[in-house]
């Protein structure tokens, strides 16, 4: 990474979910829901991304999700990603307050990544991710915008259950 001294023009907001891939997301979404006492929000198809997510509040944090992702049967990248590394932690995602000038200082900072630009995430969000070649493996997805939990749980975006994002890993 470049270590260029320039100024951000924008602002890290806090984690605003943990992506899941989980080989059976009923057994791990009654995990969340009957042991740990998590409310499941949003459940959201993301087509672009290959994806269906359920998306669980944490009580205590007014921004931070659990997210459970799974292949939408197209066999996209969660399934490729479930094949090879088996289920556990995904990706960690950050709200960021500008998702492109977050983009364009990692690319001034020499930082690989996933999406060159904005796409659509769940819940009317923008996302990008950041490639784990520049990160020391980790995945993670900058966020900006959308709520989860202000759409009925069983829609989403287009209307369908399930959503998810991911990179290519």
């Amino acid at each position: 990474m470049n270590q260029v001294n320039q100024e951000r023009a924008f602002t890290v907001l806090g984690v605003h979910h943990v992506g899941m891939v989980a080989k059976d997301t009923i057994k791990a979404g009654d995990f969340l829901e009957q042991v740990l006492g998590l409310k499941l929000v949003a459940c959201e198809h993301v087509k672009e991304q290959k994806t269906r997510v359920q998306m669980y509040d944490v009580p205590e944090s007014q921004q931070t999700h659990l997210e459970l992702i799974q292949d939408d049967g197209t066999q996209g990248p969660v399934f490729k990603f479930l094949n090879t590394r088996g289920a556990g932690l995904h990706h960690l995602a950050v709200q960021v307050s500008d998702l492109t000038a977050a983009l364009q200082y990692c690319r001034a900072h020499g930082v690989r990544l996933v999406d060159e630009s904005p796409r659509q995430g769940a819940q009317g969000t923008q996302v990008a991710f950041v490639h784990p070649a520049a990160t020391g493996g980790i995945l993670i997805e900058l966020v900006e915008h959308g709520c989860y939990g202000s759409s009925p749980v069983g829609t989403g975006g287009d209307g369908e259950s399930g959503e998810g994002e991911e990179g290519d890993e």
